[in-house]
């Protein structure tokens, strides 16, 4: 091909030019994505904060089911109770998720292990209450949360809870077709909705099982 200095490109050299802009777009991609923590929603620039192993914080607020605020010594944490989705508050059993997980944590001072960070900026955890139980197989056990089996299948002491609290119908469990919170959240966002747990009773028709997971909320 002809330039307009008069200069031959061949078909060679265009080849080469693409492959070579190509190879420069994806360094700065990979770039912006170390920038961002490599997760969604991370801060451009921002470099990853190792985690302590344990923190002891006092139980301030409860936003629903399975998230709170907790206070520390040094600042606020939003915590995000892992192992397990409590039902949305628009949902028929979140306000009392919500209500059990108040009587539970508010004004108590509380251990969180096994800590992680989501993308959303919350802070993941074991949440253990003064009497050393699991706040998560509490919920589970009052069949007030499901056992997030997509984000955690070794957590089998939630899914026995989970499986305990189905066989007595307890909490949602009394309904015959409990709707997972990841399927109703499914209902209004195009991001696909993770497994239901292999515990669970038969799925409701909202539910997409081989479906890729949803963020937890």
């Amino acid at each position: 091909m002809k330039t307009r200095e008069g200069t031959v490109t061949t078909a060679t050299e265009a080849r080469a030019r693409f492959w070579r802009g190509l190879g420069v777009l994806g360094v700065v991609v990979a770039s912006v994505l170390v920038g961002r923590g490599g997760r969604p929603g991370g801060s451009p620039g921002a470099s990853p904060t190792p985690l302590p192993s344990s923190i002891s914080c006092r139980a301030v607020e409860v936003h629903d089911g399975d998230t709170l605020t907790c206070a520390s010594s040094e600042r606020a944490l939003t915590v995000r109770v892992s192992t397990i989705d409590a039902p949305e508050l628009d949902q028929r059993y979140g306000p009392g998720a919500r209500e059990a997980t108040q009587k539970l944590v508010i004004g108590k001072t509380l251990e969180l292990t096994n800590l992680d960070q989501d993308g959303y900026g919350r802070l993941l955890a074991t949440v253990t209450l003064p009497d050393s139980s699991d706040l998560a197989e509490q919920l589970a056990a009052r069949g007030l949360a499901w056992w997030y089996y997509e984000y955690s299948a070794s957590a089998t002491a939630i899914e026995s809870a989970e499986r305990a609290a189905r066989t007595a119908h307890r909490g949602l469990w009394a309904d015959p077709s409990p709707v997972a919170p990841w399927a109703w959240r499914h209902r209004s966002s195009p991001s696909p909705a993770p497994t239901a747990s292999p515990s669970a009773a038969t799925p409701s028709p909202e539910v997409a099982p081989s479906a890729a997971p949803s963020i937890p909320r």
